[in-house]
Formats: structure tokens, C-alpha cells, sequence
């Protein structure tokens, strides 16, 4: 419930106020939410969603990978319908890839594991990942998010989540708990707080179409971690990386691997923080664009 929060406002923040990987560069990065029904199985669904993401931002495109939870259930000895880790996950994933949703339906429990395609079309994998300590300062976790949506679980609620961007409370904004949604009201000294935005895998009707704003002190999350370098597919490779300039800024955008030898020699260093809008350029350290016609 509310009554649990603390008064830490972050009122003094040099970071951008709102961050939402729904909405850069006029796009949503995100792929659709999933319903993990009866089964406690957030422990593979929350890495699968974070991987999702994360590729889409690696090819720099909505490749939209549809990645198999079931598949995670029955072969990773990560977990069960019980209870799972997700951690042990996401090491599974490293060492071994994950096939397509299509390659291993999600089944809701604990089945025989017999429904795994003989020859899957694609088996997604990421290069690395790293595991945050439990006590992130919030500013840390934003600058994170900047770069990717990260891997976390509520220690209260006992289930991993994605993290997608956060807001800076103001009255009228709705927050989520696990059970409603409730409007932050005049003078509530909610007001300021940093809110996280969560992909949950609760289908699309908890919270607004299965996001939802969290308030939650830092210390309440655990087995935290982000991915990182290259994503492995048999489908799409490096050279299906995006880099282009949409909004004709001289500003490109190449997703979160290096820089790559398609961007032209004078493109500036940065990347364009918003290539959906020339009078806006890179992003600095704290989330804020560049204006690049500032006298306009």
C-alpha cells in the first residue's frame, strides 16, 4: 500500500524529469505486454522482456522478437510455476539463447517440456550482462535507463519486473500498486518523488494496458542487472543495424552497439537524443536534448 512510502523526495534531481521508452524518437521500443496467468513464473518473463527491448534498441528497430517463457520453464533449471531466479535466468540466456514464442508456446504451468520445435527458426542470445548491488542510487538507475531498460524485482511484491523510464511526480499523475491505481492528490508529499515505470507481465488489463508508475524506495528491489554487448540471432545479424538521420539534423542514430562504419566520416560523435525532431540533438548526461535552432 501507499503508507509504506518514505519521504525521500528527490526534489534537488539534475536528471530530466520524465524518461519512457514507449515514446523516443516518437516510437515505442517496447514489445507487447504478456500475461503470465496463474503461474510465478516473472522470473522469465522479466528478463525475456528486458531482452526484447534491448535487442530492438541493439538493431536499432522494432524487431519485436517474440521470445519463449515456456522454453525458460522447462530447460533453463532456472525455475518453475513455483518460484524462479532470475539471475539464473539470464545466465541461461547468455550460455544458451532463447527460441521463439512460436518454437515453444507458453502453457501457463509445468508441463512435460515435449512441445519444443525440432528446428527453431531463431534462438536470441545476448553477449553479456551485469548485476547491480541492491543498494543503485537513483540517479544511477536513471542514467541506466537512458541507455536501456533495465531488470529488476520488487522485493515487497515478490515478482521481477522491467523498468522502462520513471516520471517525477506532479499532483494529478496516477501511480500503481499491485493491487490499484490511484491519483497523487494536491499537496501529497508524493509530489516530487521519482515514480518507476514497470512492463509487467500481468497482462494488459493491470495498470494503464499493463504499464504502470511505481513508487518504491531503492531498497525495496534486489537481484537487479542489465544486459550488454551484442545480440545473437540466426535472423538478424550486425549488418541489420539501423543508422540513419529521420530528421535530417546531421545527427544519426545507431542503437546501443558502437559506433558503425555506415555513419558518415562528419557525422557528429553523439548519437541524436530525439531523431523525430531536427531542433532537438544529442542528449546530455542527465537526460536533457541539445536545441539546435535555438533563435528560431
Amino acid at each position: 500500500g501507499l503508507s509504506s512510502l518514505h519521504k525521500s523526495g528527490n526534489h534537488g534531481s539534475l536528471y530530466v524529469p520524465e524518461w519512457d521508452w514507449r515514446n523516443r524518437h516518437s516510437k515505442n521500443w517496447l514489445t507487447p505486454v504478456k500475461d503470465q496467468q496463474l503461474c510465478s513464473s516473472c522470473w522469465a518473463f522479466a528478463p525475456l522482456g528486458t531482452l526484447e527491448a534491448y535487442a530492438n534498441l541493439y538493431f536499432n528497430q522494432n524487431v519485436d522478437f517474440d521470445l519463449s517463457e515456456q522454453e525458460l520453464i522447462c530447460f533453463s533449471n532456472a525455475g518453475s510455476c513455483d518460484n524462479g531466479y532470475t539471475r539464473k535466468t539470464v545466465d541461461f540466456i547468455e550460455k544458451n539463447g532463447v527460441v521463439s514464442e512460436e518454437c515453444c508456446p507458453y502453457q501457463a504451468q509445468d508441463t512435460s517440456c515435449n512441445e519444443r520445435c525440432d528446428n527453431p527458426s531463431d534462438r536470441v542470445s545476448v553477449e553479456g550482462h551485469a548485476n547491480l548491488s541492491n543498494y543503485i542510487a537513483e540517479d544511477s538507475l536513471k542514467r541506466l535507463i537512458f541507455r536501456f531498460p533495465v531488470g529488476v524485482s520488487i522485493s515487497s511484491w515478490s515478482h521481477a519486473i522491467v523498468v522502462a523510464g520513471y516520471k517525477t511526480l506532479s499532483a494529478g499523475d496516477q501511480i500503481t500498486s499491485q493491487t490499484e491505481t490511484i491519483t497523487v492528490p494536491e499537496n501529497s508529499e508524493l509530489i516530487g518523488r521519482t515514480a518507476w515505470l514497470i512492463k509487467n507481465s500481468w497482462g494488459t488489463s493491470w495498470g494503464d494496458n499493463g504499464y504502470g508508475y511505481v513508487v518504491t524506495n531503492l531498497a525495496n528491489t534486489r537481484n537487479s542487472y542489465y544486459l550488454t554487448g551484442k545480440v545473437i540471432s540466426a535472423v538478424y545479424r550486425d549488418s541489420d543495424i539501423l543508422c540513419k538521420d529521420e530528421d535530417g539534423d546531421g545527427y544519426y542514430t545507431w542503437g546501443i552497439g558502437a559506433r558503425p562504419a555506415s555513419v558518415p566520416d562528419w557525422a557528429p560523435v553523439q548519437q541524436d537524443g530525439d531523431d523525430s525532431d531536427y531542433s532537438k540533438g544529442p542528449a546530455n548526461q542527465y537526460g536533457f536534448l541539445e536545441k539546435l535552432n535555438p533563435d528560431e
